[in-house]
């Protein structure tokens, strides 16, 4: 049979999952060649942000971690074995071009914690370099496009001081680069004050951006992330038991900011729901909880919430509770943590 133009063969291979292109590694050199190519790595991460494009859901279950990918159109879990281990416990940091940043933290002995790179759909992981103090404080996880390189992630971990006085208070910022394998103090570089305050991490046109939990005019401030990479926010209102859901058209713009939709949360004295983030346009992933004094007396679990319909639907994913609950936007992607040019 004649064989394929090697435009048309390089269009069909780009169609196809990550999963089915890591077992053609062995079909030949060529191939190979042409798999772990820059050009052909880019081209997939950019085919596959528009069309495979998905939520990972991190959860505690039984003090236990889990982690799953959570595709809206068939109300399901596919849980992913993590590549470094298992941990105790560990953390979410974020994800850029198909690789996740966690932080690992270990029962048997507290002091110690790690940070792992890893590219779950070609199982690729690496630890980060230790600090020389202890991870705390904020972890952020990005890349730097303008060097060219998809891999060239940099980790930035912010660890705060308080004095007696809140003028000696201060703040130390370091920056980990994966492409040199290094570390790189920055200094004192973020307001402290922010450290209890901050959402989850959302990457918006190349920064690092977080969304400070505050009371604003009465309303509860709470990050949501869309998974077309625009930075949301959601808005409580304690009066009408509802979240508003707001998107920033423009970064930096005030003016920017517009009213998605507003969802119909069904709550109470008993029974509340916490929003997770979009997984996908006009579908919200909430954790209901059941609250009875101070303690939970029943499970809870992750549900989803079309805003379309303005309907509930519950999937069996329990949970610990909404605090070790994360949902991470993630793409599937041939990016290395590993090799280098």
């Amino acid at each position: 049979m004649a064989s394929f133009p090697d435009d048309i063969t390089v269009d069909i291979l780009l169609r196809l999952p990550v999963k089915s292109l890591a077992r053609f590694w062995c079909v030949c050199k060529s191939w190979k060649s042409l798999l772990a190519s820059a050009y052909f790595v880019k081209a997939h991460l950019d085919r596959s942000s528009k069309f495979r494009t998905v939520g990972l859901l991190k959860y505690d279950d039984n003090n236990s971690t889990r982690i799953g990918g959570y595709r809206s159109h068939r109300r399901e879990l596919s849980h992913l074995d993590p590549s470094f281990g298992h941990p105790d416990r560990y953390d979410a940091v974020g994800s850029c071009n198909g690789v996740l940043c966690l932080t690992i933290y270990y029962k048997d002995n507290p002091d110690l914690s790690d940070i792992f790179i890893w590219n779950p759909s070609i199982h690729e992981c690496m630890v980060v370099p230790q600090l020389h103090c202890h991870v705390s404080g904020l972890i952020a996880f990005g890349f730097y496009p303008l060097s060219g390189h998809l891999d060239d992630f940099k980790v930035v971990s912010i660890s705060f001081y308080f004095g007696a006085h809140p003028d000696c208070h201060s703040s130390e910022a370091q920056i980990y680069s994966l492409r040199s394998n290094s570390w790189k103090k920055i200094g004192n570089s973020f307001p402290s004050w922010l450290d209890k305050n901050l959402g989850h991490q959302v990457v918006f046109q190349n920064f690092i951006c977080w969304c400070p939990y505050a009371c604003v005019d009465g309303q509860i401030v709470t990050p949501l992330v869309l998974l077309d990479t625009v930075e949301d926010a959601s808005a409580r209102n304690p009066s009408s038991q509802c979240y508003e859901v707001w998107t920033m058209k423009e970064f930096g713009v005030t003016e920017s900011w517009t009213k998605l939709y507003t969802t119909t949360v069904f709550t109470n004295g008993f029974l509340q729901c916490w929003p997770l983030g979009a997984a996908s346009f006009g579908e919200v992933l909430f954790v209901k909880c059941f609250y009875f004094g101070l303690r939970f007396c029943l499970p809870s679990h992750v549900v989803s919430y079309d805003a379309r319909r303005s309907e509930f639907e519950e999937f069996k994913v329990e949970v610990d509770s909404d605090c070790s609950s994360q949902l991470v936007p993630y793409v599937e992607s041939l990016v290395s943590v590993v090799t280098r040019d």
